[in-house]
Formats: structure tokens, C-alpha cells, sequence
């Protein structure tokens, strides 16, 4: 500061001298660049004293650590928010970060709600930012915010949640081996995309815990170093807690063959639950694996396909595998949809005395439903094999399992050929024993039909459904409106007359069979055909001296229709029932009354009036002249008679200034009206008239 101040001395010493001043401005204007160059070697620290930061508060308070270039924010050191501090992101702005830096949020709150993309970034091609850093007691929200090109998110002891975010091409790192890494704390990630990261998407440690629920999110070539790690690579939950990983999409890619899908461990036996839901894991080394104990955890209505990029069998390549050498392991596994992988589902335990190994449920269905024991089962397989054999389940462990109620991979559902796809103490006694009747069978459903099309009449009166039959032969077809059943027809078409033009539709046609098998459903939606219709024919008469407004109005041709009635665009009266209203409350001048249909919590367009209650006759005689008329200050009323009275009034009819008169002229001082539109009327023993007057 020293330096500047003495500078900004010379400068005025020297104001006289042109030539000398050039020069001297000329070192002043290139100053900042030098000072910005100087402090950016230095990593910047917010002064923990509760203040809330912006990107751009940053360049103001960082010298230099963090610059502006053009529209982009240029990270050239670490910086660290403080404790205290914040960070909020609340632009769509384009962050830029030099090779190797680090964002450090230190136990503070960091903010990222941009309305489209906030994006983080690498500052040169070809290079990485180190990491971004959430250290303990931090609370983070992030929304609409891209990170590419960094090495990783890590997360310690952190309340942690990412929404609708991108994470894709980043390295690892010493602070983070995976595109999110985590010790301890919890952390939910929904709807978002992790793609092309070198290691997995989510990675966390095996002896501690931490809480994820990651959710709807989409997940496709991770690992791409092509290591023995899944893409979700996760150790124990936090204590009384359960990681959720839950309609997900896991999108291996076939030539990175040594990348798993979902894998989760308990290595140092640190009690664990997961839930694991509605996630399609596909083209992996493996689908879905447990390993370690003390581990509890449900698998339920996956789909796990063609998880065999390595194919090899000694070395993977299960739709769910459960490995628990010493025990203390169970998984429920329910409805899933297991087909393509080199084994359909293994459970390992230990496999030199056979003596421990996990405990699983895949169907139980001989207990009351009630029981905590029952499980549906329902889990479907179909082409797990190699060597050329199938192996649906193989229970390589000691303990019985139960696994009633699947469908197993074999053209007929019954013993004899369900035994050639599983491998239990009927193959070798060291192994449990599966029970695996009574089967599923899939019922038969009929076909769908197909080139379903909905066309509205052109006055919205009707609606139109085609569609074609699904195979040769007589159906029946249910059609329904928004879930409800409208018609049953044995034709390839409905008329619908019925629906509600102003509302959005979904139709949806289901074909039932001869057996009186139903098909699935197939459908399609429209938008309104038109808006909610309108009253019409809104008039406004005013009674009881301006004291009472009656509206009317005409209500399009439909039953049970409420109205909402507007004065001046404020609401004064809420689903009206009739088609008329008095209005009492409101004030002098004049209004605009308007009427809404309103139904099916849809408001129609306006039906609009403006007036006002004047009182008055304007064409009554006699007649008489304003000068100046608009007028500012003082009019001259004349007539060609005589008159006695004259006076100004308001749009009510209520007299605002008045004057006596003796003769056929009057001058009126109107100065202290206020701007706008009055009456002046004039009395006189053969009348009354009335002008209109405007002030100005």
C-alpha cells in the first residue's frame, strides 16, 4: 500500500508536465497486472469472520489468487473458506483452475445453486486441479454445477448433497481416489452424471463409516485406468444408518475389462446395512457384490445383465455375488432380473473348511407373509453360464438357503431341470442345501398393441383412439382415461366424448386375451385440446345511489362451474356458485370488474367491464361552455342563460367545490384539485348541465 500511495503522489507533482505524466501513468496502469502476478504465488485464506462469499467477491479480496479473465473465474492458487465463512454460487459462471490447486471448504457452507450450469474446471488442456476439499463440519449443497478436469471431491465428516450436478473426466489424487471419495459423514447424490472418471464414481474406505444415498443417477465408463475397482466402491454405513443406492443406471464399458458395477465391503467387520433398489447394473466385470461381515443388506428389483467383460469365471463375472468368509453376512434377495453374466448369483464363504459363510434369502414363501422370514422371491433368470453350463445360483458356502418362488433359467419350470442350474450339497456336501421349490411361473400375457394414436375433433368435442391389433385373431381391448375405464370394445378404435377438453389426458388401451389374460398397458397423453371456456356478456349496474355494484354474466354450457370475481386484479370473491354477484366495498372512481370460470383447479381467460357510478346526467340541458378545458387553474363557465349554481364533481356524483352565481358566467379556481377527469355542473331555474373537466 506504501508503494501505491507514494505513486499516487507523484503522479500530481508531475500534472503539468505532459511528457513526464505518459510515462508515469503508463506504470501505473501496468502496476496491477505486476501485483496480480506477485500475490498469485501466494494461497488465499478467507479471514473467518462470518462473511458470505461470491466468485467474484473473491477476485476483489484474493490479490490475485483468484483473477478475472473475460467472463471466466481463474483460480491461480489454493484458496480455503474459512470456518465461518461462506461460499454461494448463484450465476452460471465458468470457474478455471491451475494445475494441481486445491478449493479447500474448511467445516464452512458452500452453496452452488446456479439456474443452469456452474461449471468447475481445469485452467490448460491436458492438466488437472488437484481436488476440491470438504473438510469436517461443512455443509454443502450443490445444484445445476458441472466439475471436470479436477482430481476428485473429497469428503471427510461432512453434511454433503449434490443435485442434478455433472462429474466426469477426473483424475485421482492422494486427497481422492474417486470422483467423490469420503472417510466419514454422509453424503446423497441424486440425478446427476458421473462418466469417464480414471477411477470409480463413488469411492469410500472399508473400516469407516459413511452414508450414501445416491439416487436416479446415471453412471457409464468409469474406471477408466481399467483396475480391479466397481464403479461404486463403498465401505460400512455410519452407525444405525443404511446406504441406499437406488434407481441407478451402471453402464460399463465391454473393453475396460476389469471394472466392476457396485461394490460394497466390511473388511474390518464394522457392522454395515445396505439397500440396493431398482438399479440397472450392465456390461460390467460383475453386477452387485458384498463382501467382508457384518453385513446385512436387501437387493430387491435389479436388473443385471451381461456382467462378464473379463470372462473369466475364476475371477468374476456373478450378477450378485456375496462373499463372507467369516460370517455374520445375510442378504434378501427379491425381484431381480439376473441374465447374461457368468454366474447369475454366487455366495463364497469359507471355501478351505467350509465352515462359515454368508446367509442369504432369494424366496421364502413357506412362512404366513407376516413372518419377517417371508420373502416373495420372484427373482428371474436366464443365460448365467460358461464353460457351456448355466449356473443360476451356486451356494460355494455352508449354509442352507432358501429360494422359493424364482424362475429359473430353464425351458421348463420343474425340479429335475432347476437341480442342472444350481449347484448345493446335491453336487458336493460341503455345500448347503438350496430349497428351491415351488417355482415361479411367469403368467402368460397377452401381446400389446401397437401405432396407438389420439386425435382430437376440431371443435374439442370428441376424441379419437386407433390403434393396431397385436397378433391375428378376436380381442377385446379395455380402454381408460387418466386410470379410469371408459369403454370396452372389440374394434380398433374408441370414440371419447366424454373427457374434459381443457385438461391434460393420458389414454391408455390394454389388450385381454381369450384366456382373459390382460397385456400390459400401453399409452398416451395429450395436452389440452383447449382452454378453460370463458363467461361472456359481463355487465355492471350500479343501485342504492352508487352504493351496491351488480354484476351478471352469461356461463359457458357446462355443469358445476365455480367463478372467481375480480375487482381491480384483486380477488373479492372465490368460487362463486351463480351467475350474478353484488359488489358493496368498492371505493369512489372508477373500476374494472372481471369474472374467471373456474374448474377442475384450472381458471378460465377474464370476462372484463370498467365503470363507475357517476350519478349524473351528462346530456341533460341546458348547455354551457369550459375555458380553458383541460384546464390547470382557473376555468370560465358560460352560458347563454342565466344560472345560480355551479359546481365540480367527482366520478361518484358527490360535489367536490361549489360557487354561487348571479348571471350567466363563473369563474372557478380548481389549483388544489388534483390531476384527472371531474364533472362540472351547472343549475339554473330552466336545468341542470353537465360537462366533463380535465385537470392537468
Amino acid at each position: 500500500m506504501h508503494t501505491i500511495s507514494s505513486l499516487f503522489t507523484i503522479t500530481i507533482l508531475f500534472t503539468k508536465h505532459q511528457f513526464i505524466m505518459k510515462k508515469i501513468t503508463f506504470f501505473l496502469t501496468t502496476l496491477p497486472l505486476f501485483m496480480c502476478v506477485a500475490f498469485a504465488q501466494q494461497p488465499y485464506v478467507t479471514p473467518n469472520t462470518a462473511m458470505k462469499y461470491s466468485f467474484a467477491d473473491l477476485v476483489a479480496c484474493s490479490n490475485g489468487t483468484v483473477i478475472l479473465e473475460g467472463t471466466d473465474y481463474v483460480m491461480t492458487n489454493d484458496v480455503t473458506i474459512s470456518a465461518l465463512d461462506s461460499l454461494e454460487v448463484t450465476e452460471n459462471i465458468l470457474v478455471k483452475i491451475y494445475s494441481g490447486k486445491i478449493l479447500t471448504i474448511s467445516g464452512s457452507y458452500w452453496k452452488v445453486a446456479a439456474p443452469t450450469q456452474a461449471t468447475f474446471t481445469h485452467y490448460a488442456t491436458s492438466e488437472y486441479y488437484a481436488t476440491i476439499r470438504v473438510e469436517t463440519g461443512s455443509y454443502v449443497r450443490l445444484n445445476n454445477a458441472t466439475f471436470t478436469y479436477g482430481s476428485g471431491i473429497r469428503v471427510i465428516s461432512s453434511d454433503f448433497e449434490m443435485d442434478n450436478c455433472t462429474v466426469n473426466n477426473n483424475n485421482f489424487s492422494s486427497q481422492a481416489s474417486g470422483a467423490i471419495s469420503t472417510t466419514t459423514g454422509k453424503v446423497i447424490v441424486k440425478n446427476s452424471t458421473f462418466k469417464n472418471n480414471v477411477r470409480s464414481a463413488f469411492n469410500s474406505g472399508a473400516n469407516t463409516g459413511c452414508t450414501f444415498e445416491i439416487t436416479n443417477c446415471y453412471l457409464e465408463n468409469n474406471v477408466t485406468e481399467n483396475t480391479n475397482r466397481p464403479q461404486i466402491n463403498l465401505g460400512p454405513a455410519q452407525a444405525g444408518e443404511v446406504t441406499k443406492i437406488i434407481n441407478n443406471t451402471i453402464i460399463g464399458n465391454r473393453e475396460l475389462t476389469q471394472v466392476g458395477g457396485i461394490s460394497t465391503s466390511s473388511l474390518m467387520s464394522v457392522p454395515t446395512t445396505y439397500f440396493i433398489e431398482g438399479n440397472t447394473v450392465k456390461d460390467n466385470r460383475y453386477g452387485i457384490t458384498f463382501t467382508g461381515s457384518n453385513i446385512t443388506g436387501t437387493i430387491k428389483g435389479n436388473i443385471l445383465q451381461d456382467n462378464n467383460t473379463q470372462n473369466s469365471p475364476n475371477l468374476g463375472g456373478s450378477g450378485i455375488n456375496i462373499t463372507a468368509s467369516g460370517g455374520n453376512t445375510h442378504a434378501i434377495i427379491t425381484e431381480n432380473v439376473i441374465s447374461g453374466n457368468l454366474w447369475g448369483i454366487t455366495l463364497v464363504g469359507n471355501t478351505t473348511n467350509f465352515s462359515t459363510g454368508p446367509t442369504a434369502n432369494l424366496g421364502n414363501i413357506s412362512v404366513p407373509e407376516n413372518d419377517p422370514n417371508y420373502n416373495i422371491g420372484h427373482n428371474i433368470f436366464s443365460n448365467n453360464g460358461n464353460t457351456g453350463e448355466l449356473f443360476d445360483l451356486y451356494n460355494n458356502n455352508p449354509n442352507d438357503i432358501m429360494a422359493q418362488n424364482n424362475n429359473w433359467g430353464v425351458p421348463e419350470q420343474t425340479e429335475e431341470l432347476i437341480r442342472t442350474v444350481i449347484r448345493d450339497s446335491y453336487n458336493n456336501p460341503n455345500y448347503g442345501t438350496v430349497t428351491f421349490m415351488p417355482p415361479y411361473i411367469i403368467p402368460d400375457v397377452c401381446d400389446t398393441i401397437t401405432n396407438l394414436k389420439v386425435l382430437y375433433t376440431d371443435d374439442c368435442d370428441s376424441t379419437l383412439l386407433t390403434w393396431d391389433a397385436p397378433t391375428e385373431g378376436e380381442f377385446t381391448y379395455k380402454v381408460y382415461r387418466d386410470g379410469a375405464l371408459i369403454a370396452t370394445v372389440n374394434e380398433t378404435s374408441c370414440t371419447d366424448v366424454t373427457f374434459k377438453p381443457w385438461k391434460n389426458h393420458i389414454w391408455t388401451v390394454v389388450v385381454v386375451c381369450e384366456n382373459g389374460e390382460e397385456s400390459e398397458p400401453v399409452e398416451k397423453g395429450l395436452q389440452y385440446c383447449t382452454e378453460v371456456p370463458p363467461a361472456t356478456n359481463l355487465t355492471v349496474t350500479f343501485l342504492d345511489n352508487c352504493n351496491t355494484a351488480k354484476l351478471t354474466w352469461t356461463s359457458p354450457s357446462f355443469s358445476n362451474l365455480l367463478f372467481n370475481i375480480y375487482r381491480d386484479n384483486q380477488l373479492i370473491k372465490e368460487h362463486h356458485d351463480i351467475t350474478t354477484y353484488s359488489d358493496t366495498d368498492f371505493g369512489e372512481g372508477s373500476h374494472t370488474w372481471s369474472v374467471t370460470v373456474f374448474i377442475d383447479n384450472l381458471e378460465s381467460d377474464p370476462v372484463s367491464a370498467t365503470d363507475a357510478c357517476l350519478g349524473i346526467d351528462e346530456t341533460a340541458l341546458p348547455t354551457f361552455s369550459i375555458v380553458p378545458n383541460p384546464a390547470y387553474k382557473d376555468i370560465t363557465i358560460s352560458a347563454k342563460i342565466d344560472f345560480h349554481k355551479v359546481e365540480v364533481i367527482n366520478f361518484l356524483g358527490q360535489p367536490i367545490l361549489s360557487q354561487s352565481v348571479v348571471g350567466n358566467t363563473a369563474t372557478l379556481d380548481i389549483s388544489n384539485l388534483a390531476n384527472g377527469v371531474y364533472f362540472v355542473r351547472m343549475v339554473s331555474l330552466k336545468g341542470i348541465g353537465v360537462r366533463k373537466l380535465v385537470k392537468q
